[in-house]
C-alpha cells in the first residue's frame, strides 16, 4: 500500500491488564494498539516492535496490514505468535513492564527508521490504559479502549509513591 509510513502509531497501551481484554486463551495480557491515522492502508510486513531500544527487531511483525484510519492491538505475553489467519491474535516475544519503559515501532527499511514511540511511557496502574485523547495529548484512561477511537480523559498523571521524612515508632520528644 502507498500510505505514509509515519502514519502508524503506538496509540495507546496497557501493562497492567488484570480484568480487561484477554487473549484466545482467556488470560488477561498487556496489549499494545497501533493506530493508521491516514487514508490507505498500511502493510507492517517485517516491520518491528520492542521495548529495547537497542534491539529494534525484538519482535518482528509477520504479513499483517492496518486498515485505513484502523487499529491492531498485538497482545505483550511472551507468547511469540504470528498468526496470518485473519482474526487470529498477535503476541510479542516479550512483556511490558508497568513501571514504564522505552515502546518503540520500527519500519522494515535497513537501517530501521522509528515510525512511533513512548520514550519512556509513565509507570501504569491496574486496569487502567495510557494512549492518546482525541486532542493527542496523552493522558491515562480508566475504561481502556483496545481496538477502537479513545474517548475523553482528564487524568493527566499518578500520584507519586508516599515517601516519609521519618521511620516509624515511638520518638521522644
Amino acid at each position: 500500500p502507498n500510505a505514509i509510513l509515519d502514519a502508524v502509531r503506538i496509540n495507546e497501551l496497557a501493562t497492567a491488564n488484570l480484568n480487561g481484554l484477554r487473549d484466545e486463551n482467556n488470560e488477561a495480557q498487556d496489549w499494545v494498539e497501533l493506530f493508521n491515522t491516514s487514508s490507505n492502508a498500511v502493510s507492517l510486513a517485517g516491520w518491528g516492535l520492542t521495548d529495547d531500544e537497542d534491539e529494534p527487531t525484538k519482535w518482528v511483525f509477520p504479513a499483517v496490514s492496518i486498515a485505513a484510519r484502523g487499529y491492531l492491538v498485538i497482545f505483550c505475553s511472551g507468547k511469540d505468535r504470528k498468526p496470518i489467519t485473519p482474526g487470529s491474535r498477535l503476541h510479542t516475544n516479550f512483556k511490558l513492564s508497568a513501571g514504564g519503559e522505552f515502546l518503540g515501532l520500527y519500519n522494515a527499511e535497513t537501517p530501521r527508521r522509528l515510525i512511533s514511540s513512548f520514550p519512556p511511557y509513565p509507570n501504569q496502574r491496574n486496569n487502567y490504559s495510557y494512549g492518546y485523547d482525541p486532542q493527542d495529548q496523552l493522558r491515562y484512561f480508566q475504561t481502556p479502549s483496545p481496538g477502537t477511537a479513545n474517548g475523553a480523559s482528564t487524568i493527566t498523571g499518578v500520584v507519586a509513591e508516599t515517601k516519609f521524612s521519618h521511620q516509624r515508632g515511638f520518638y521522644d520528644v
